[in-house]
């Protein structure tokens, strides 16, 4: 798996990821690029598309396809901001998306669509990050915080200081805590 920010730097992009208002997860997928070597090239754009959380985040679906020609898509969104997969469904409708087929992969964690935009093809998969549906949760940190439990027998509260001081006392960051986990850990 290749991760790039910049369209220009390949050939070919199989993905893009779109996601709400962090960076946290592109750090993450440059940790794991190295524990799951593929052909998959995932472009995480840091523009021109501002960051968009929830519903909007949809909005961007039909910008990629106009403009790069890009045809799939890995929605990740946190809990916090996750309504329901009916709700995305309804976001991509009003983004002009026709939907031809879902799949709920996982329960209420992972949705696939198949639609259309114009006359090009969609693939869409919408991964729900975190584990918690209470008002409270804290998506993608839940993981990190149950990573850094995994590995080191440490909790951690899920915020993103408690976690980025957790590190620091360890000196590493984020792409180097997944780079450095097994295999066994990343896949819980």
């Amino acid at each position: 798996m290749k991760v790039v920010d910049s369209i220009k730097d390949v050939d070919f992009v199989d993905f893009v990821i779109l996601t709400g208002d962090g960076i946290w997860e592109l750090k993450v997928l440059k940790g794991l690029q190295k524990k799951f070597p593929c052909i998959l090239t995932l472009f995480y754009p840091k523009v021109p598309i501002p960051r968009k959380t929830g519903k909007s985040i949809y909005e961007a679906i039909p910008v990629y396809v106009s403009r790069y020609k890009i045809n799939r898509f890995l929605v990740l969104c946190d809990n916090e901001h996750h309504i329901s997969f009916n709700e995305d469904l309804k976001n991509l409708k009003n983004s002009n998306v026709k939907i031809l087929k879902t799949e709920e992969l996982i329960e209420d964690r992972i949705l696939y669509i198949y639609g259309k935009f114009a006359s090009k093809k969609l693939e869409i998969y919408t991964v729900i990050q975190g584990f918690n549906r209470l008002k409270n949760c804290k998506g993608l940190n839940e993981e990190i915080s149950k990573l850094i439990y995994l590995k080191f027998r440490k909790n951690i509260e899920p915020n993103n200081k408690k976690i980025k001081e957790f590190l620091n006392r360890r000196r590493m960051n984020l792409t180097e805590l997944v780079e450095r986990s097994g295999k066994k850990y990343l896949k819980v």
